[in-house]
């Protein structure tokens, strides 16, 4: 009862400074201009080089402002570019649904691998089979590939810590070859992973149980599996093990690691959101927590939640990060909102068309002075009244009095979002 109550005041902390914050569209103008984006990556192509990350979306769509930019594209910084030859062939249709990075030697002196997954079948070149690396200059097959259904979910994940084995490429998705749903790459075999699980899998993440203890990271698997719990498993570095009860109503939208205190000694939740109402005997409203031995509701959704994300405002500065969640919900507020550490507020989008489903943090110019951004995409279309393709950010308001739109400069512009939103009461 003692270790319940601390994460329940862990909860409800307080929040420091919450920063205010503004929609920037620039990624979203043109963005895409059909389809969905499903993947999200912030990828580094020189590693500790002096390339700032590059953020890179996969999706449905095919073109960008009228330009031929299919699957998978690349921010220049001013648009949307092809990365690489289209990825095509899938059934039944083509998509890239998942990114990660990838370094097959760990700290030897390979460069790390763009792994992208999703249903595709070549690169107009290769034989890849709905998975494939990139590395730098080409496309390169993963043994056979993944049968069909395709990949939904990619992680890095290193089973022994800092100990002296390699990071595996941990794959998950609707496939029934080469394994069951569920399998590691080694760089040179597929392995099922725990045995593989009985039914699809669609997110992937890292948990660390203990934060800073001994113990390694364990995979947390969600998607329609129905054991050994449904809905949402757990590896434990040796086999599946059950999370509770599961979900026994309503799906799984997304899974993340929260932190509720960032640096304090609260160790890091699992948070699930999705359209789930109930963990066996537990009611719950589309968001939940795990206590360690149940799922435990968070907080009241009237509508699924689609995606979540830890983002620091302030950077450096003294506030924590603070969760930030983002779905077809309207109430306790609609569409996107931010945890302050008593409630879930408002954040300024008065008018919202399509779903964020993927969320991601972004810093374009790394160690530089730029804010990080937290990107939001999926079927978006407009967004705090503004047209957007798929895609838009948020971030700091910063230190430029008059400037409502975060372009660092005092224009018309901002006084079009000054009268648009004129009157607005603002939590």
């Amino acid at each position: 009862m003692r270790a319940f109550i601390v994460i329940v005041a862990a909860l409800v902390a307080p929040t420091v400074g919450a920063q205010t914050l503004t929609w920037d569209t620039t990624l979203g103008q043109p963005g895409f201009d059909q389809g969905s984006v499903s993947a999200l990556h912030a990828w580094d192509p020189d590693g500790p080089g002096p390339q700032p990350p590059q953020l890179l979306a996969g999706g449905s769509f095919t073109s960008s402002g009228g330009q031929p930019v299919a699957h998978l594209a690349r921010w220049t910084g001013t648009s949307w570019v092809q990365l690489g030859p289209t990825l095509s062939g899938g059934s039944p249709s083509s998509t890239v649904d998942a990114i990660t990075t990838w370094d097959p030697d760990g700290a030897g002196p390979a460069d790390p691998l763009l792994i992208v997954g999703g249903r595709f079948a070549t690169d107009g070149t290769s034989t890849l089979n709905n998975i494939a690396a990139w590395n730098g200059t080409q496309f390169l097959p993963l043994g056979s590939g993944i049968g069909q259904g395709g990949v939904a979910a990619l992680l890095s994940w290193d089973p022994d810590g800092s100990g002296p084995a390699n990071p595996l490429l941990v794959i998950g998705g609707q496939f029934a070859t080469p394994t069951m749903r569920i399998c590691t790459w080694n760089g040179s075999t597929f392995t099922a992973l725990g045995g593989g699980l009985a039914d699809n899998v669609f997110n992937l993440i890292l948990w660390d149980p203990d934060g800073t203890g001994p113990a390694n990271n364990q995979i947390i698997a969600s998607g329609s599996m129905p054991l050994p719990s449904p809905g949402i498993v757990r590896f434990d570095g040796t086999s599946w093990q059950p999370m509770g009860p599961g979900f026994t109503a309503g799906f799984v939208g997304t899974v993340i690691s929260y932190d509720p205190d960032g640096d304090g000694p609260s160790l890091p939740l699992v948070m699930a959101g999705g359209a789930m109402t109930a963990s066996g005997p537990t009611s719950l409203s589309r968001l939940a927590y795990w206590t360690g031995t149940q799922w435990a509701p968070f907080a009241a959704f009237d509508n699924t939640v689609r995606t979540a994300a830890m983002y620091d405002p302030d950077g450096d500065g003294p506030a924590q990060p603070q969760l930030f969640l983002a779905g077809q919900f309207t109430s306790p507020v609609a569409s996107f909102t931010r945890w302050n550490g008593t409630a879930f507020t408002t954040i300024n989008a008065a008018t919202v068309s399509g779903v964020a489903l993927r969320s991601l943090v972004f810093d374009p110019d790394d160690a530089g002075p730029l804010p990080a951004q937290l990107v939001f995409a999926g079927t978006l279309s407009v967004i705090d009244g503004q047209p957007v393709g798929r895609i838009a950010a948020l971030k700091p308001a910063g230190n430029c009095p008059g400037d409502l739109n975060g372009d660092n400069v005092v224009d018309g512009a901002d006084l079009s979002v000054l009268l648009a939103t004129f009157g607005n009461v603002c939590n």
